[in-house]
């Protein structure tokens, strides 16, 4: 048995085979979407194929977040556990998980955290776990100190289109329109859990520098640091903005994922994220 289990969900962009530790254990819990009534579980998901049926729809895609139950039956194996969610402000994750620690047996032995953001969010939060857990910290103190990680940590986007988030209210049809008709490639943060503008740029490569600029601009001293870049279906950006990173500072790595089903779906085709600390 592990002494420690880490869980996040489908939001996280990670499957259980990127997370290489042997002594800690991991597990990913899906979100759900729905397309016209069929149920797809964000876990091997086709999303291509997924994508496709979203965009052909007329009527709205829906999500559900995990049951508490799916958390539940993941507390097993290990004798501490951290749930790392999705932002509460954006989904039910992390109600349903501090709902499912209450129904545990040893309620005491869990740590539930809202990340505040989504992808590599959740991933930074998750390696500076392990680190704490390798450096002997007990459940409380690994809490206080992903709390304080969290304030630290850094999300910004690039979206081509935003017809999803207009469906699920997140953006104004106004704001979409305007960037519509005026080309406008908004480069978006997250702002404690919710989406905001930085800056509005007329290119991806526009884009792509002021990314750049403002990773260092924050970052200082990169070497025990670590930028996470996902995509969908933008593998030549998420490549050129690592190497334009790799040209300017020396990350203790920079890590490219596919965005799966949840992010590809709100973020579009040829969606860019990147995640910092």
């Amino acid at each position: 048995m592990s002494k420690f289990k880490i869980i996040v969900d489908s939001s996280s962009n990670m499957t259980e085979e990127d997370f290489t530790e042997k002594d800690i254990g991991f597990s990913v819990v899906p979100l759900s979407l729905f397309v016209d009534g069929k149920e797809y579980i964000d876990s091997d998901l086709d999303v291509a194929s997924f994508m496709k049926e979203a965009s052909l729809t007329d009527s709205r895609v829906s999500t559900a977040c995990p049951a508490p139950g799916a958390y539940l039956k993941e507390f097993t194996g290990a004798d501490n556990y951290i749930v790392i969610t999705l932002s509460s402000k954006v989904s039910g994750s992390y109600n349903s998980a501090f709902a499912a620690k209450g129904l545990a047996e040893h309620p005491e032995n869990i740590l539930v955290l809202d990340s505040m953001g989504a992808g590599g969010s959740l991933e930074l939060l998750v390696e500076d776990a392990v680190a704490y857990i390798h450096q002997g910290k007990s459940l409380s103190e690994i809490e206080q100190l992903l709390s304080k990680d969290r304030e630290d940590d850094n999300l910004l986007f690039s979206l081509e289109k935003y017809d999803s988030l207009i469906k699920a209210g997140r953006v104004s049809k106004f704001i979409a329109m305007v960037a519509k008709m005026m080309r406008i490639h908004p480069l978006g943060f997250a702002d404690k859990g919710t989406i905001a503008i930085k800056e509005k740029l007329h290119t991806i490569d526009g884009v792509l520098k002021r990314m750049v600029f403002h990773i260092s601009n924050f970052v200082k001293g990169t070497k025990d640091r670590i930028c996470i870049i996902s995509h969908t279906f933008n593998e030549e950006a998420a490549k050129k903005l690592k190497e334009r990173l790799e040209s300017l500072h020396e990350f203790k790595k920079i890590i490219i994922r596919k965005n799966q089903g949840l992010v590809s779906y709100y973020g579009s085709d040829k969606a860019l994220l990147v995640s910092y600390n």
